[in-house]
């Protein structure tokens, strides 16, 4: 982010926390008042003593984000002491978090009337004149970056160690076009504080934006000259960036073998959109792989931040934030992609793959650098929301961040007519997974807007929403002031809801696999649950003999993976797999403690392209407890006759029903176990068991199901008593359904313990269909 200050700066413009005066500085000085206090009669200590109260107050409060208290306790002090240097450095952090640089100006020059010479007070001077002669004109502009310069070099020249003071110097550069400049200045603070993380992230960023701004030639002939492998790197890149793949492969691959980088991050993300752009996925998959298993440091860490930012959210880049040490970070960035990946059980995750292609594409497509200012910006009012997230950027249109997070949109239009500003408008179509979305981008920038009033923009746009539509045909000024108003709130809200998700985008050549599933939890052992997934796949969906990639993962409620089944042969020729009918069926086991976790599970059939599968947050039952209970429904196609007392290897033969469709000349067969029931003094159980199927229709209660009727053509029901000596039991019970007619029933099945009058019941969802 080449127009910030430090991240650690930036952090607390955005959370007021990272005290600007360095706290340990102020600690001092507080202390030396307390110190100075003792030695003074009670009468003189009692100001001292109210203004070490009063600052103390203050700093608390703005160390807890009370931005306006404190404000108030800082002016307060001043109107007693009006030199006090702490409470003017505790007003130059409110104003730094308020981006008012007028009043960073303000507090600083009075710091330095009291403390002439104060580098503190000189490096955020040179910071606010930076700022400010951004957004000035050429005269003005020229004036305050002088002015900035004068109070960096007076801080370098005191102590060039000072904070980052090498690295804004060369963001001044960066300001005024001088690309080189920026980037010795940058060298220069690397090399005096080499574990600067952030300066060396900006270093990088100041790379590119000179092999953005700057043409082929005067790029080669100021990198070819050094021979260090950073330069090396952005040679690479100069030649990916030109399209010249093969000479770009050639630099990377003999930096990959050399040390001398500080970090090899950029370098893999590098590979990661070379190997895209040749249209190779496989080996844009080992480097892609390569980037979370390879953070080692913090600045590891950092680049890979600065390549996925653009779709995190707030809560996600609150946590970043708070980690440190490279262990967390790798935890979290796996944890990132996993929880974003729609095929987690396949050996690369397409979403994190889709991102890095949309970044390709970005950055050709909506590449943007360029200073916004109040006067370019279609939302004078603010009349709409971002998230935190938003800020991060500087290099892309917003158009540019909108398609990073959701890719190509559905629908577009353009109104060229004389006389309208430069438009674009996107149209994103309602899915499962993500709301209707429109979004208005209007200017040079394609800077996002809250409302189009242009009659020719409206009809151009035609039916892309209802109040769009009105305003059209509105009539009046009150009902065209109305409706204006309330596309402004739609657009807030989809502005909002966009830029805080993102969402994966299928190939549109891809085609969906024919796949049914659900899953039943049983007791497991020691505690534990057994979960079991049932997977089936039409057979006529797949070309016989083609390759099609399975599998299934479980993730944990924090998605660090525990379970991962992956199967890349031909699904004929694998074992677990069985054909039954018109499907192939897999029933994938798992044993999990009681708790929250995430299932996946994918089918891939790569010629013809086909895909299907899901992920699901799932909450495993505690089968522990002492009460009666009872397992999930497993639904069946068929199993060997049973006899009394063999419910075990019954279930064994038991063939899953992936589906749960059955034809009426079919049986339905469900499978259950019952625990802990209860024994008289003769060790004798004796419990009720009520199985009924019966015709779905308006959504009734359990006990509704059990007290219908005992039978028609819309309902089957068996009520009887059973006794034995085992404390559970495993049933497989057959129902006869060639009297019922098709449609959708529900099965349901409900235990009563006679001894303790305890009762479970559960109930599973079927359709009956034609042969």
């Amino acid at each position: 982010m080449c127009g910030r200050l430090t991240l650690n700066d930036e952090v607390f413009m955005r959370k007021g926390k990272d005290r600007v005066g360095g706290l340990m500085g102020w600690a001092v000085a507080f202390g030396f008042v307390i110190g100075m206090m003792w030695s003074l009669p009670a009468a003189a200590q009692e100001k001292p003593q109210l203004f070490a109260v009063q600052l103390q107050e203050a700093d608390s409060l703005l160390a807890h984000d009370q931005v306006k208290k404190a404000e108030k306790v800082y002016k307060k002090i001043l109107k007693r002491e009006s030199g006090s240097v702490e409470a003017l450095r505790g007003l130059s952090q409110i104003a730094l978090h308020k981006g008012d640089w007028g009043k960073v100006k303000k507090w600083n020059k009075k710091i330095l009337e009291s403390l002439p010479g104060d580098l503190e007070a000189q490096y955020w001077l040179g910071v606010a004149y930076r700022n400010t002669g951004m957004k000035r004109t050429v005269l003005f502009r020229q004036r305050d970056f002088g002015k900035s310069q004068k109070y960096f070099d007076s801080v370098i020249a005191s102590d060039s160690s000072f904070r980052d003071v090498f690295y804004q110097r060369a963001l001044l550069e960066r300001r005024r076009e001088h690309w080189t400049k920026a980037i010795e200045w940058g060298i220069r603070q690397i090399t005096l504080k080499p574990a600067d993380v952030h300066s060396r992230v900006g270093l990088y960023e100041l790379y590119d934006l000179f092999l953005r701004h700057k043409g082929d030639k005067d790029v080669s002939r100021y990198l070819a000259g050094k021979s260090d492998p950073r330069s090396l790197y952005f040679l690479g890149e100069n030649h990916r960036l030109r399209k010249r793949f093969a000479t770009a492969d050639s630099v990377f691959q003999a930096l990959l073998r050399k040390d001398g980088l500080a970090s090899k991050m950029r370098l893999y993300l590098s590979l990661v959109r070379l190997k895209l752009q040749q249209d190779d996925e496989k080996g844009a998959e080992t480097y892609l792989a390569a980037t979370v298993d390879s953070i080692q440091s913090d600045l590891d860490a950092a680049f890979l931040f600065e390549d996925t930012k653009y779709i995190f959210t707030d809560e996600e880049l609150q946590r970043f934030e708070a980690l440190s040490g490279p262990d967390a970070k790798r935890a979290f960035f796996r944890a990132f992609w996993a929880k974003r990946d729609p095929t987690p059980a396949a050996p690369v995750n397409v979403r994190a793959m889709e991102h890095f292609r949309r970044m390709v594409y970005a950055e050709k497509r909506y590449w943007d650098d360029d200073l916004r200012t109040w006067a370019d910006n279609p939302d004078r009012v603010s009349q709409l929301r971002f998230p935190r997230a938003y800020y991060l950027n500087e290099v892309f249109s917003d158009r540019g961040l909108i398609y990073i997070r959701h890719g190509e949109p559905d629908e577009t239009a353009l109104t060229g007519d004389g006389g309208v500003v430069k438009n674009e408008s996107w149209h994103y179509f309602q899915r499962e997974d993500r709301p209707e979305l429109i979004f208005h981008f209007l200017g040079r920038h394609w800077r996002l807007a809250p409302v189009i009033t242009s009659p020719a923009m409206l009809a151009d746009r035609q039916g892309w929403s209802i109040t769009m539509d009105r305003l059209a045909r509105a009539r009046s000024i009150n009902d065209a002031s109305g409706l204006v108003h309330e596309m402004a709130i739609e657009s807030e809200d989809d502005v909002y809801t966009a830029l805080s998700s993102d969402a994966h985008t299928w190939d549109k050549s891809l085609e969906e696999l024919d796949m049914s599933h659900y899953w039943s939890f049983f007791r497991g052992d020691s505690g534990r649950s057994r979960l079991e997934l049932y997977v089936g796949i039409r057979v006529d969906s797949i070309t016989a003999d083609r390759l099609v990639d399975r599998g299934a993962t479980i993730h944990d409620a924090d998605f660090r993976l525990l379970h991962k089944v992956y199967e890349p042969a031909p699904i004929q020729l694998q074992k677990p797999w069985l054909r039954y009918k018109r499907y192939y069926i897999r029933r994938y086991t798992f044993s999990l403690a009681p708790g929250t976790y995430h299932l996946g599970f994918y089918a891939q059939q790569e010629v013809p392209p086909k895909v299907g599968g899901g992920t699901f947050e799932i909450d495993v039952p505690d089968f522990s407890g002492e009460g009666l209970g009872m397992s999930d429904l497993k639904l069946a196609y068929a199993s060997s006759p049973e006899k009394k007392g063999e419910q075990e290897s019954a279930e064994q033969t038991l063939i899953p029903n992936p589906s749960r469709k059955y034809s009426t000349s079919e049986p339905v067969v469900v499978y259950y176990e019952v625990y802990n029931l209860h024994k008289d003094d003769g060790g004798e159980t004796s419990f009720r068991v009520q199985n009924k199927i019966i015709r779905a229709g308006k959504k009734k209660k359990i006990l509704a199901l059990f007290n219908k009727s005992k039978g028609g053509k819309n309902s089957i029901s068996v009520d009887e008593t059973r006794t034995g000596s085992r404390s559970d039991w495993r049933d497989v019970v057959r129902f006869d359904v060639s009297r019922l007619e098709k449609g959708h029933y529900q099965l349901g099945v409900k235990i009563t313990d006679l001894h303790s009058g305890q009762s479970v019941e559960k109930l599973i969802d079927l359709q009956l269909v034609e042969e």
